[in-house]
């Protein structure tokens, strides 16, 4: 309750607009609860399931920004309490909390948790399918990564690294009198895939019934035509040594290196999970020496030979304490209490990160998938060395305590060098520290030297107060407890902070914005822009998009899904009024008197500076309105480029002469 409670105070802090993605989706679901369809009416370049719960709520409690944010946080909610569930089941209620508390306070979970991007509502249909899976619900965990998956194609690698474990899980008691057919019908892996192919394949169907060949371009063509950002990168059509290659490039890359700069510990700890395994394995098996009087040694000898066979006979029946469990599927399912729990969520992991790789660019918020399970693995990674420090330091095991005829028990020494293993692990786990650094100074080089934007290690950034919405008590406790106003460059600050400072950033002028926009339109007109803000200034002013193009992504031109042309026809029979031009989108304010089309039928009548987009300086937005046409010209129709230099072109030049 404190972790949750704490979670919705900083969440608070972040209900405020924003300039990023999640203004499309705002759109695109209020779009679709107003009966526009996606696919159909407007390109869309994600699963249904995307939009298709904000839309729903929009549909029964009328459209609000809130609304959508606190979707996305309640989400992050459920996720971390599935996660809670199932360590605390299967490993213990330290490993619980701990995971949980890793979950919700990681960096990249906290900002990307009230940004409605689809990624926290596709972790938490994958969360609460691994939850099904480890209570053996197999068919439930199905149709719940088929959600997952429905809601973003990026949430594949839970399914498939699930999908391949459940192989080796073990069937159903069947009986004699049951077909064949019957049996295998109730494998686990086939009931995962049914239920798996229910949902995420019937709503592909759907899509598919909509949009035709635009919903299969949108949600999956779109994404491959994507130019890959890393240099190196290979397609998946040269096998397996592609799939190695973006491997590397992606541990190597930049975005990564951020993510371990944040969550330095979260990875490092998780590492070392399966290490905890083996230490779990390996305390079961050390046989310690009794405590008893020199003369009583013949009797110890021989019940301790007595309590060993007999241990060993347990073990050998239950399959516990053997150290194939490390490599053997079927046995993590077996014993899921004795670390098989935490080896499936091993390979899990390791089919989220191969997945991730092969993509042709990744964004921050992507990791707020790979986090939870990262969070689990650390946790038992802690869970470990508590359950180690116990009993080296207690020197008590009740299960192996020997009792004499007095009654007094005599419980076991042990060997001293256990504690230098102690000492070991414990100096191991700090390892991330180093790390942490190493990341800062790849990842970040202005924090260590000198640039023109940065002085380097040491200098003192100062970050503005801003009261966050709704009560006062809210600022109150979030600057008693959890703000800091400052912080050194080249200095490791906790992901309570990062989010703080993060968050403080805002679409201050969006309201001002859209104020203008709306007192100098009518109801009939329509603007277009920047996808970042022109959808938001959209949904605020009360106009529509022009064309109903929603996402107008400068990559949605430049993979030739969108044609230019057809976009600005599309626009222009549409009353377009304004375009909100803003920084790095195809409507820049740098690129907007480059555009022959903007230049000759739109002209710019207002120029926002807004001071909290970004720290220490501010961003330009500007409005661009709709020229009045001349007599006998069309409205707007698209210029080429191309066209536009000609037309400057002496007339010589045109025709081909000197």
């Amino acid at each position: 309750v404190l972790i949750l409670g704490l979670f919705a105070l900083l969440k608070i802090n972040g209900l405020r607009f924003s300039a990023t993605d999640e203004s499309i989706y705002f759109y695109a679901a209020k779009a679709w609860s107003d009966g526009l369809w996606p696919y159909h009416d407007f390109f869309f370049s994600h699963p249904p399931l995307h939009i298709a719960v904000p839309a729903l709520f929009y549909s029964l409690f009328g459209f609000d920004v809130l609304t959508g944010k606190l979707l996305s946080a309640g989400a992050v909610a459920v996720t971390g309490v599935a996660l809670w569930r199932m360590v605390r089941l299967h490993v213990g209620v330290l490993a619980g909390v701990t995971a949980l508390a890793f979950c919700l306070f990681a960096a990249e979970v906290l900002k990307a948790s009230t940004n409605l991007t689809g990624v926290n509502l596709a972790t938490m249909w994958a969360m609460l399918g691994l939850w099904a899976a480890m209570r053996r619900r197999f068919f439930i965990a199905g149709l719940s990564t088929g959600a997952a998956v429905a809601t973003g194609v990026y949430a594949l690698g839970v399914f498939l690294g699930l999908a391949v474990l459940a192989l080796f899980a073990a069937r159903p008691s069947t009986t004699s009198r049951q077909s064949r057919l019957a049996r295998l019908a109730g494998h686990p892996a086939l009931q995962l895939l049914l239920g798996f192919v229910l949902v995420c394949g019937s709503v592909n169907m759907l899509g598919y019934l909509v949009g035709g060949q635009d919903y299969i371009d949108g949600v999956y063509r779109y994404h491959f035509l994507k130019r890959a950002k890393t240099t190196g990168f290979m397609e998946l059509s040269g096998g397996l040594e592609a799939i190695v290659n973006n491997l590397g490039l992606m541990l190597r890359g930049r975005d990564f290196t951020i993510s371990t700069y944040y969550h330095a510990a979260h990875y490092w700890f998780a590492l070392l999970a399966p290490l905890g395994v083996a230490m779990a394995i390996w305390m079961r098996t050390i046989q310690a020496t009794p405590s008893l009087p020199a003369d009583a040694k013949a009797q110890a000898k021989a019940a301790k030979k007595s309590r060993r066979q007999r241990q060993n006979r347990t073990d050998k029946r239950a399959g516990t304490g053997h150290w194939l469990l490390l490599i053997d599927p079927r046995r993590w399912w077996r014993h899921m209490h004795r670390g098989g729990f935490t080896l499936i969520i091993v390979a899990i992991t390791a089919a989220v990160v191969i997945e991730f790789a092969q993509f042709k660019e990744r964004y921050a918020f992507y990791y707020a998938l790979l986090l939870p399970l990262i969070s689990i693995l650390a946790a038992t990674w802690i869970d470990a060395l508590e359950r180690m420090g116990s009993w080296v330091i207690a020197g008590i095991r009740p299960d192996r305590a020997a009792a004499p005829a007095d009654g007094e028990p005599v419980f076991e020494s042990r060997p001293p060098w256990l504690h230098l293993v102690l000492l070991v692990m414990l100096l191991l786990s700090f390892n991330w520290v180093p790390w942490n650094m190493s990341a800062n100074r790849s990842a970040f080089p202005s924090e260590y030297r000198s640039t023109s934007s940065s002085r380097g290690l040491g200098e003192r950034l100062e970050f503005a107060w801003i009261e966050p919405p709704g009560p006062a008590l809210v600022g109150h406790l979030t600057r008693a407890l959890l703000w800091k106003g400052n912080r050194l460059r080249g200095n490791a600050e906790s992901s309570v902070h990062h989010y703080l400072w993060s968050k403080k950033r805002h679409f201050s002028t969006a309201q001002e914005i859209a104020d203008y926009v709306r007192d100098h339109s009518t109801a009939q007109d329509t603007i277009t822009g920047s996808s970042t803000h022109a959808p938001l200034i959209a949904l605020l002013s009360g106009r529509r998009m022009a064309g109903d193009h929603v996402d107008t992504n400068s990559k949605t031109f430049k993979t030739g899904i969108v044609k230019r042309e057809a976009f600005w026809r599309r626009v222009c029979k549409d009353h377009v009024k304004f375009i909100v031009a803003g920084p790095r989108s195809y409507f820049s304010p740098r690129q907007m008197h480059r555009k022959p089309t903007v230049k000759r039928y739109f002209e710019r009548v207002k120029r926002f500076r807004d001071p909290s987009l970004k720290h220490w300086r501010s961003v330009t937005i500007e409005l661009w309105q709709r020229r009045l046409p001349a007599d006998a010209e069309p409205l707007c129709q698209y210029i080429p480029r191309s066209a536009a230099v000609r037309a400057k072109q002496p007339a010589s030049r045109r025709s081909g002469g000197r």
